[in-house]
């Protein structure tokens, strides 16, 4: 029943904040060198604790390449899935979700281009997945203790005959451990209070406005544990069912300000990116821009993603069809030094 209600729902999963830059398998295509990196903040994880993964596709080639649409957080999750080593020794081929859209199903799919030395950077949320063969509903991705190996591999259908694909139409990162123990009972009492809105991926990731999480739980677990390394999840869960659910802005801000303040790197582009749209619920226009030029200053590379640029043109100029000219302009920049990368060959 999960699968069929997840199978309606058109969504892309986005989704382990990254300090920690771990080695990196090279594969050679036929355009030249492309490499698939997979970051992990760290190595030790407690069971149904949020994780997310980063991982960055280097154009190290000399030609342009045409990958999925990459004007948003997340890359198309359809090309991205993951082979894991369960500590039995079983291995398994995971996806993050399942997605219905035409444009999965569109042979002239173009995607865009990614020119020679640059990398796109995108994040999932893989405490849920879906099985590959056959496509079913996976569950927990990480259910049990021990140790996982696991790797991410960029796979293209045949259909899109556009877009570009590697040598044997397989580009996998580097391997990386996890490790996965039981929780303690402070972790557990949080962890429950995370997974108040279901089972689901979209109960754990950052679907923007989506919040749907048991307040009064939450509330219990951040006043019962302040100082606990883990009550930054359920904080920040907290703070989005205000923002999105309970319509009280003036009771997320200061909890995404805590996030900021004491946690700097924790979910940095979706804590700013929530911020600010606080502060223009709230009314604080001035407060918003501050918030996402701050990050733009920290993170340059947010200044590509959709999400975040369509609030700080809101907040700047009040003005939708300003972000249709941001989009506009953007994708005429892409193509005009793909065609001078072309001329030059």
């Amino acid at each position: 029943m999960a699968f069929n209600k997840l199978q309606r729902i058109n969504i892309t999963c986005q989704a382990i904040s990254v300090t920690i830059l771990l080695l990196t398998t090279f594969l050679s295509a036929s355009t030249g060198n492309v490499r698939l990196k997979l970051e992990l903040a760290k190595y030790e994880y407690v069971i149904r604790e949020p994780l997310k993964f980063v991982v960055t596709l280097v154009n190290e080639s000399d030609q342009t390449i045409r990958i999925p649409e990459a004007s948003a957080f997340d890359m198309d999750m359809e090309f991205l899935n993951m082979e894991i080593i369960t500590p039995d020794g079983e291995k398994q081929l995971r996806k993050f979700f399942f997605k219905i859209s035409d444009e999965l199903i569109n042979p002239n799919y173009t995607g865009e281009p990614l020119l020679p030395g640059e990398s796109f950077q995108t994040y999932f949320y893989p405490n849920t997945s879906y099985f590959v063969l056959p496509l079913e509903w996976g569950g927990i991705t990480f259910p049990l203790p021990g140790t996982y190996q696991v790797r991410v591999y960029y796979s293209v259908p045949d259909v899109y005959k556009k877009l570009w694909r590697p040598e044997k139409n397989e580009l996998y990162s580097n391997k990386v451990d996890m490790l996965f123990r039981e929780p303690t009972f402070e972790e557990q009492e949080i962890l429950d209070a995370c997974w108040s809105a279901g089972g689901s991926f979209l109960s754990l990731g950052d679907d923007y406005d989506v919040a749907n999480f048991n307040e009064d739980k939450l509330e219990y677990v951040a006043d019962k544990y302040p100082d606990h390394p883990m009550i930054k999840y359920a904080l920040f869960y907290l703070a989005k069912n205000y923002l999105y659910k309970s319509k009280t802005p003036d009771k997320s801000i200061p909890i995404f300000q805590e996030l900021v303040e004491n946690y700097h790197d924790y979910r940095f582009e979706e804590v700013h990116l929530h911020l600010g749209n606080n502060y223009l619920k709230a009314g604080s226009r001035e407060e918003a821009i501050k918030t996402f030029n701050e990050a733009l200053r920290k993170k340059p590379f947010l200044k590509d993603h959709f999400r975040f640029m369509c609030s700080k043109i809101l907040s700047e100029t009040s003005d939708t069809s300003k972000i249709g000219e941001w989009v506009n302009n953007r994708k005429h920049r892409k193509h005009e030094n793909e065609s001078k990368e072309e001329n030059n060959e």
